[in-house]
């Protein structure tokens, strides 16, 4: 599947603001002035498959810009770059859309379009030497700088094969590296083998050795394991004598300390016994002896709360005292202050009264007041307010005055009332404070009673509190008599414990000493025994551990030995698949060396030379085309570069230096020519060409001429760049592109 491209949208892309081209099979001619912005479409259109320099593209002033390029069949990739970073693009492939990074697109591109670009370069080489054909490109191309070799190498694939050749001999390299290495490891391997091939004989003799230590170790086995339990008995009764000496000389020591401190605490207690029987002697029996403490503790509890009783109504009669003067001092205030003049009845009937007056009073004014208004505007005007009719104003205005004298007394006996009202309520006020102070005075003297009731009992609770304090100290006097008496009898009782204990101690210290004098000679005895058992026994496990320490050397010899023995074994395998793969490299290197690099430089010299040969063709052709000359030609140097030559006296000539217009026309038949034979034998699939300004230079003739050029390459498609107005008649599609202060005009006409 080969692709033509159907559309392509620019934004902020260079001068195109906001540009959409449609392109048609055939050839597709952009026109324009120069600085319009005609190459940026070719570029943007390259920019848009591969993705590279993108942001350079951006409009000046402008921080974002997209590029949407659709190809024929059913292909979209979009491209919005923000910020001036390019984050990636976006592919429409059959109604389905994918996001891709700028790395996943060119793979995308190279896979989809079949243009094997080296993923290490920087621009698209192989799409630039047989798709876009660069104004630039042209003028540089027959510089000496210039490696045409190169280009043509690159283009047509050859390259791969110099590369195949490079590979090769790195790996011819590598594989002469690890020989000399498997030869160094060969050589370790032989001097391992030759250091343990008597490993064998070793292990045979060490064997034996350790066959007659066993036996030995296992006659010094019994002998130790009989001795051992013999050593264990007798240690076994040294040690339960030994312990049995030791507890009785602890248990020796104890008793000793606990007779010591019973003799102390004995000679305490007599002492103690002696001074509580001289205080009991000093001592008069109470009134109320009796041995029952509890008993006693219980009546003086009681008393003592009987006694506490008293002394709270005390304190309550106390209070009454002072509360009693209080309330006195109150009751003579009350009645200095209290005024019995005062009738709170009459002066609530005067109150009454007043209000009444006062509301007829206000009445009264009020209605006169209407009426000397209404006179008054009659005076005024003469007229009656209310039929209209004429009035004598004279008369009503000495009526007038009179009302106005009656308002006014009456405002006076208002102004009387209002003032006698006050005075009144005022002397109200003042009764209804008197009663409520008759009121507390009448509390005063009901309480003032109550406590001289009261107070009558304080003779009585005097009495009480005497005989009560009586009681509760002929009690202390009997709780502190019988607690002496309870401890003399207490520690009486304690100290004869106390010595027939230390008697036990004393005859328990004895038979200690006799058992401890027996067991001592015993010990000594077994002693002896275990003493004489140890030697024997030591003497036998020392044997023993050279046995054993001679056993564990032998078997290490012997593992030493069967590990050597295993080595020299894997040595001579690994010695026998070293040499084998020795030999396998050296043919390998041989086949290297002789076939595949030789076959490689043969295969890449013929593929060179056919690529040079099918461009050569195509470029005379196109050569002859656009000079239709038969004077003159062009022919590739060994190094691949075109140069021109011209018929001298019959003979062809190299031309070193070819006019402006023979190197326009040898670039671009030499352009041509390897972009057809580059897409001929690279499989590219892309049904279309670009061509920026590839006449450039050209005369009319030469305009003429390249038409049948264009005819000549069969490409679907075709997108060219020019400003030649003579290229019009041959294209399908006419896009003109005009600059203004607001960015690139584009039309189309077809």
């Amino acid at each position: 599947m080969n692709y033509k491209i159907r559309q392509v949208h620019l934004k902020n892309i260079k001068s195109h603001v906001d540009t959409t081209l449609e392109f048609s099979s055939g050839i597709n001619i952009i026109e324009g002035d120069v600085g319009s912005g005609k190459s940026t479409i070719l570029q943007s259109i390259e920019a848009a498959l591969f993705g590279y320099d993108i942001t350079k593209l951006i409009r000046v002033n402008e921080e974002n810009c997209q590029i949407v390029l659709k190809l024929e069949p059913d292909l979209q990739i979009e491209w919005n770059v923000r910020s001036k970073k390019n984050q990636g693009a976006r592919v429409l492939i059959n109604g389905e859309l994918h996001t891709l990074t700028a790395k996943e697109m060119r793979e995308f591109v190279v896979k989809k379009l079949r243009i094997p670009e080296s993923t290490g370069w920087r621009e698209p080489k192989l799409f630039r030497a047989a798709v876009y054909i660069r104004q630039e490109e042209l003028k540089t191309l027959l510089d000496e700088s210039t490696s045409a070799e190169e280009l043509v190498r690159r283009a047509t694939g050859v390259t791969k094969f110099s590369v195949a050749v490079q590979n090769a001999k790195r790996v011819n390299r590598q594989l002469d590296t690890l020989s000399q290495a498997l030869r160094n490891t060969l050589n370790l391997v032989q001097s391992r083998v030759e250091r343990n091939k008597d490993a064998e004989e070793n292990l045979k003799r060490y064997k034996a050795q350790l066959e007659e230590e066993l036996a030995t170790l296992e006659t010094l086995e019994k002998m130790y394991q009989e001795l051992e339990q013999k050593n264990r008995k007798a240690f076994e009764e040294y040690s339960l004598i030994s312990n049995k000496i030791h507890a009785e000389t602890q248990a020796l020591k104890s008793f000793e300390e606990d007779l010591g401190i019973t003799s102390e605490q004995r000679q305490s207690l007599e002492k103690e016994v002696k001074a509580l029987e001289d205080e009991l002697l000093a001592q008069e029996a109470p009134k109320l002896l009796s041995d029952d403490l509890e008993e006693i503790n219980s009546k003086l509890k009681e008393l003592q709360r009987e006694l506490a009783r008293v002394n709270r109504e005390k304190g309550v009669l106390e209070n009454q005292k002072r509360q009693l003067s209080e309330l006195e001092k109150e009751k003579q205030a009350l009645e200095s202050e209290i005024d019995f003049g005062l009738d709170l009845d009459a002066l609530t009937d005067s109150v009454k009264k007043l209000d009444q007056k006062k509301e007829e009073l206000l009445k009264e004014i009020a209605k006169l007041e209407s009426l000397i208004q209404g006179h008054s505007k009659l005076v005024q005007t003469g007229e009656c307010y209310v039929c209209g009719a004429k009035v004598d104003t004279k008369s009503w205005k000495k009526h007038l005055e009179e009302e106005e004298q009656t308002l006014n007394r009456l405002k006076i006996e208002l102004d009387n009332a209002e003032r006698e009202l006050e005075s009144v309520r005022e002397n109200q006020s003042k009764a209804k404070l008197q009663i409520e102070k008759q009121k507390r005075l009448e509390k005063v003297a009901n309480k003032i009673e109550e406590i001289r009731q009261s107070l009558e009992r304080e003779k009585s609770l005097e009495e009480e509190e005497k005989r009560l304090s009586e009681e509760v100290r002929e009690l202390n006097e009997a709780q502190r008599f019988t607690l002496l008496k309870n401890k003399y009898e207490e520690r009486v009782s304690r100290l004869e414990e106390i010595k027939k204990r230390e008697q036990a101690l004393k005859e328990r210290i004895a038979e200690l000493k006799r058992s401890l004098e027996q067991n001592k000679a015993e010990l000594e005895r077994v002693s002896l025994v275990y003493s004489q058992t140890k030697e024997e026994f030591d003497k036998v496990r020392k044997q023993r551990e050279e046995s054993l320490k001679s056993v564990e050397r032998l078997k290490e010899l012997v593992q030493s030995e069967q590990r050597r023995v295993e080595e020299y074994k894997r040595d001579l395998e690994e010695q026998k698949r070293i040499a084998q793969k020795l030999e396998t490299l050296s043919k390998l290197r041989g086949f290297f060396e002789k076939s595949f690099i030789p076959t490689l430089e043969k295969i890449e010299a013929l593929r060179l030379e056919e690529a040079k040969s099918r461009i050569s063709v195509k470029m005379k052709e196109y050569f002859d085309l656009l000079m239709q000359d038969d004077e003159r030609t062009v022919e590739l140097t060994d190094e691949l570069k075109p140069v021109l030559k011209k018929r001298i006296a019959g003979e062809w000539v190299e031309m070193p230096y070819p006019s402006g217009g023979e190197r326009s026309t040898i670039a671009l038949s030499y352009r041509l020519a390897l972009g057809c034979v580059a897409r001929e034998m690279r499989g590219i699939g892309v049904d279309f060409m670009m061509l920026d300004e590839p006449t450039d230079g050209f005369s009319e003739e030469q305009l003429t001429k390249f038409q049948m050029v264009l005819e000549r390459l069969e490409i679907p498609q075709i997108i060219l760049v020019s400003h030649h107005k003579a290229l019009e008649s041959i294209g399908q599609t006419i896009i003109r592109v005009e600059y203004s202060k607001d960015g690139s005009v584009v039309s189309v006409s077809g």
